[in-house]
Formats: structure tokens, sequence, C-alpha cells
């Protein structure tokens, strides 16, 4: 690696900066839904799924697509919202499912990412996989009925495959002027936009599982850890930009490192936390952005870190989307938004009471389900997979990221292998969902399979797109 990428992967030394009161007033309420392991009641698991959406050429779509989208949407009963920026629609929302969820997250989101050719579908928890299978084809089937009399595509990949980062691609949202505010120019070219814009090409594959006070700091120490086997498993960006990257098989997971070269201490995988005092701490020492408002956001103004923002109380200044300075009020609550600024692997969600996996790339249409199987089998048989773990220190494991990233099933961890810790890694999760007695297993049936045969789907789609083209890879990535 060169001195440059070797200093633009350095994580920062943490200093403390918020006192003993306010740290603990904020632990409190960052702590308040992560509730007490109940003995009976199955964990729910909530899915957030990104998908490129394109033309029958393959590249981005138009933006009026999106914006028939949600007026079909709303035609048909659903609950559109508008950007408080912009005054353009960003979101439809319903409840397709009979389930409630958890914390009063009740409805089906149907939005766009970043871009507005990455439409996000965000479900209400469910029970089991099955059922959360069933609610997200009635989902996807809403989707692509609409799509398909546009000529437009979901697609099973973890990047736009043509269409180049540019700011033209940004959903019409104000909280992204904040963003390109914050943003550099060391990895996308000045003249398409700001780094920031590379993650309107990107689309992720992510599940939400409940998990409970006593294990949540244990658990995305682990889970953080052992994400790099999850990527060997789901790496699917290797095509991006119109050609195939040569360095990175999965380059959707780097563009946070190198789009937020900035605030490395907020991607990839943290260092591990001792408690939940130090992941408070964490949180609070990351450069500011924003905090919401009566469903304004307001960028926070003149303060280092997010602990100072805390520590000055009521004598914060702040902006709002359209420019105008405000007086801003710390609050408590604060703490749980800002939370979701920690763009980490794994990372826990204080709104929900869940941990929220983060790593895996948006999956071909036969394995969408297996990354929150996955996941789900991992957390329910945690006592193994803490064991898996502690067969290497965090150190390596941090560094296995990048060899995955690069390489799939030939990366290597202080020169062994991966390929038998994924098969631990699959037996671990096989155990843990067998645990539930509900036959849930066979959700990792597609991944067992790329163990088997040593190829991920970016192993796929290299060979499509060396054999047969763009036009191949594009038509094989539809979701149907």
């Amino acid at each position: 690696m060169s001195k440059r990428k070797s200093r633009l992967f350095t994580r920062p030394i943490y200093i403390k900066t918020i006192n003993k009161r306010v740290d603990m007033s904020i632990k409190s309420e960052f702590c308040k839904n992560f509730k007490t392991k109940p003995k009976s009641t199955l964990r729910r698991i909530g899915l957030e799924l990104e998908f490129p959406t394109v033309t029958s050429a393959g590249n981005a779509i138009n933006y009026n697509v999106v914006r028939s989208l949600f007026a079909y949407l709303k035609k048909t009963s659903w609950t559109t919202h508008m950007d408080e920026g912009t005054n353009e629609v960003v979101s439809a929302e319903k409840n397709i499912s009979e389930s409630k969820g958890r914390f009063g997250y009740e409805n089906d989101v149907i939005s766009t990412d970043v871009g507005y050719c990455t439409i996000e579908v965000s479900l209400t928890p469910e029970i089991d996989l099955k059922t959360l299978e069933n609610h997200w084809n009635l989902l996807k089937n809403i989707i692509v009925q609409f799509l398909n009399s546009h000529n437009s595509y979901l697609l099973g990949y973890g990047v736009q495959p043509l269409s180049l980062p540019s700011k033209k691609l940004i959903a019409n949202k104000g909280r992204y002027i904040f963003f390109e505010q914050d943003s550099m120019n060391r990895f996308i070219d000045q003249k398409m936009g700001v780094d920031l814009h590379v993650f309107a090409t990107s689309a992720a594959n992510q599940c939400h599982i409940d998990i409970y006070k006593d294990e949540a700091i244990r658990a995305v120490n682990i889970c953080n850890g052992l994400s790099p086997l999850i990527t060997v498993l789901t790496a699917n960006a290797p095509i991006w930009a119109g050609k195939l990257d040569t360095e990175w098989i999965d380059v959707r997971e780097i563009f946070w490192d190198k789009s937020w070269s900035n605030r490395v201490n907020q991607t990839g995988i943290p260092d591990t936390f001792s408690s939940y005092n130090d992941y408070v701490n964490r949180l609070c020492e990351f450069r500011p952005l924003m905090v919401k408002r009566n469903g304004e956001y307001i960028k926070i103004l003149d303060c280092r870190t997010f602990g100072e923002y805390l520590k000055k109380g009521s004598t914060n200044k702040g902006e709002t989307v359209s420019g105008k300075f405000v007086d801003l009020k710390a609050s408590t609550s604060d703490i749980n938004f800002h939370a979701g600024f920690a763009w980490w692997n794994v990372r826990l969600s204080p709104s929900h009471g869940t941990i929220e996996f983060r790593v895996s790339g948006q999956q071909p249409q036969n394995a969408i389900l297996s990354v929150p199987a996955l996941a789900l089998g991992i957390i329910e048989n945690l006592d193994e997979a803490e064991k898996l773990y502690g067969k290497f220190n965090h150190n390596d494991w941090q560094k296995l990221r990048f060899d995955t990233l690069r390489h799939g099933f030939g990366a290597k961890i202080n020169n062994i292998s991966v390929i038998p810790l994924v098969k631990d890694l699959l037996a671990i999760s096989e155990k843990g969902l067998k645990s539930r007695g509900l036959k849930e297993e066979v959700y990792l049936n597609e991944f067992i399979k790329r163990y088997k045969s040593r190829k991920n789907p970016a192993d796929n789609a290299i060979e499509i797109y060396k054999k047969k083209g763009m036009d191949a890879l594009v038509k094989e990535l539809h979701i149907k």
C-alpha cells in the first residue's frame, strides 16, 4: 500500500471532550430502546434494500421516472412526503404487512437513497424470514410492475454499472447540501462534483435485528470483526463507470473510505468498544454534521466535535437548508439521530433498539434474504461467533477487510486462507437459525453454494462481463 493510502486509512486517536454528567445523560438516552432480553419472544428482522435503477441499456434512469413512481404510489393510497429543503416528493409510505414493527416503525417506505437513481425499500420488521420474504415480494411486485411500464429495472447489484458518479444524480433532498459542503475532491474529479456524489451510484442490502441491552456492545464488536467474512460471500460490485475495476471486487464498500477520507473514524471496522459509555464517547468524537428539528435539518456551526455541541447546550448556532442562521439548543435525543452518521460495517441503532448490518452490497434476486439470514443466525449464536472472532485479534480483522474487498475467497488473514473461516461462519449461523425452530436455515443455501464453488456474485459478474459484455451483465442482474 502506498504512503498516501496508508494515511487515508489511518484512524485518529480518540480524545474525550464531554464531561461525566453529560456523558451519563447521553448514555441513558442512547440505551433506552435496548430492552432486557425476553424469555420467549423471537427477534424481529427489518430490511433496508437499495437497488440501482437503470434503463434497458443499463444507464441510470431519468429523474422523471422517479417522480412518476411517487405520483403512481400516491394514486394507489400511499402517503407521500415532501423534502423540507426542496419541496419535492422524496418518499412514500404505507403498511403492506400486518406487522407493526417496534418503537413506532410501522410503515413500509419507498424512497430514493443518495442518488435519485437508487430506489430504497425499507420494510417494517417481521418475526421470521419467511414472512419477511413474502413481505418483500409484495413490495417488489409493486415497484417492478411500475418500472417495467417505463422500460426501467431494479438491479440486484451493488453499484450503478454504467453511469458515472456526479452531482446531477443526487436525489433532490435538502440534507445533501450539508453533506456536499463537508465533502472533498480526493476521489471524484471536481468537474463531476464532490466525493459524496459517488454514493449516488451505490446500493446496499442492510438489515436490522433486535438486540438486547446486555449483549449489544459484545455483539457489535464481534460482528464488526467478522464482517470481512460476510464480504467474501456477498461482494458484488466489481464493474462500475462502464469498466472493470482493477483493484476492488466490491468497490461500493471502499467508497466509504475514499469518499469520506476526512471522516475515516466513521467508516469501516471501528476499534472495539469497552462499554456503552465508550460507544457514546466515540460518537461524540465525530465532527458534527446536523440535527433535525420538527422535520427540518439544521447544520451545526462552530463546533469541533459533537461532544462540544452537546456541552455548549443552549448556546449553539445552526444553519437551515435555506441558509438561515438560527439559535440551536442541544438535546439529549440528538445522539440517536447523530448515531446514524456512524457508517461502520455494523452499528447499533438506538432509535430502534437494533443492531444494523451494513457491509453487504445488494444481492442477486435469489439471495436478497440470505443477508439477513446470515446476520440473524450469527446473533442467535453469539457465543460460537465470539469463539471464531477470538481466533485473531481485532487489528487482524480490520486488515482483512481490505483483502476481502480485493480478493474475496482468495483473501488471507495472517497468511491463513479465509475459506475455512467462511465455512465456520456459515455453520455458526445455521446453528443459530435452527435454534429458532422455524426452518429458516434454508435461506443460507445460496451462500453455501457460493462457499462450495468458491465464487461470489462479483466473480460471476466479472465472468459474464468478460465473456459477453455489459448488456449481458445488466440483463442478468434484472430483478423480476
